[in-house]
């Protein structure tokens, strides 16, 4: 039996289409999920957000049930349940400012750091980068320096141009292999995290926690960093809309996202009409 259920966001929970909220054309059909969420907590199963988005901006799609859910956050960096942190990363001293340097030399790279304390982005970025930065965070800072920044630094967000995204991966795992890990989500985006740290490995934190096997859980996604929690689950649907290598790596392929294929899913699984 299905006791817990992990969903990344774009691309899989939320549509690209209708449902708008806060201005946003990525939402979700609420009234359907809170029918699926009430019965799943009836049953005892957990739901779990399971993305590179900050954990404060992922509690605004589910403002209701927020404080009862879990979520993996920026990749992984941040682990919460019912509000109390289960696990936060940390780069080692030094690094967040050596990775910084490259990514600069890095032609058409925009960047920010992402932390405890909300996400840093260098006041240099271009205007249009910061402003999208508002659809994922809610907590963020210009700065002039990343001594500037307090607390853990756990990910840094990077936007390549989409032709690069390879090779700019292997050049950052060449010169740090051993502090940083490449993750790529789909359309230029790589998100730099602590080697070790990422979406599966903050499952299995939460799976612990709840004295829950990988047997019990079912995720979704349709990026590469989903790739980690497909592996550990039991169930792993890849949506429809995903890249043919995600869909190579998961159990089932779920309609597209388009399509509300997640809540399409849960709604059978969970016994919702």
């Amino acid at each position: 039996m299905i006791k817990a259920v992990a969903v990344d966001v774009d691309g899989t929970f939320l549509s690209d289409k209708g449902f708008p909220i806060k201005g946003q054309n990525r939402s979700y059909d609420r009234q359907r999920f809170q029918h699926i969420y009430y019965k799943m907590r009836q049953m005892g199963a957990h739901f779990i957000i399971a993305s590179g988005d900050q954990y404060e901006y992922l509690r605004t799609l589910i403002p209701d049930e927020a404080d009862d859910a879990a979520f993996v956050a920026d990749n992984g960096g941040l682990v919460v349940d019912q509000n109390q942190e289960v696990a936060c990363a940390e780069f080692t001293p030094g690094i967040p400012e050596q990775v910084g340097r490259l990514v600069e030399s890095l032609p058409g790279v925009c960047y920010t750091y992402c932390g405890e304390n909300g996400w840093f982005i260098p006041e240099d970025q271009p205007a249009e980068f910061k402003e999208n930065m508002k659809n994922y965070s809610v907590r963020r800072q210009l700065i002039r320096s990343v001594d500037e920044i307090k607390g853990r630094i756990f990910k840094l967000a990077l936007v390549v141009p989409s032709e690069k995204t390879f090779e700019y991966q292997q050049i950052i795992q060449q010169r740090f292999g051993n502090d940083v890990y490449p993750t790529v989500s789909g359309n230029g985006a790589i998100d730099l995290i602590v080697p070790g740290i990422d979406k599966a490995a903050g499952l299995k934190k939460l799976l612990m926690r709840w004295h829950l096997k990988p047997e019990e859980l079912m995720v979704f996604g349709d990026g590469e960093n989903d790739i980690t929690m497909m592996h550990l689950a039991s169930q792993a649907y890849a949506m429809a809309n995903a890249p043919e290598n995600v869909k190579q790596e998961a159990d089932h392929i779920a309609p597209s996202n388009n399509e509300q294929g997640v809540l399409q899913v849960m709604a059978r699984e969970f016994g919702v009409n």
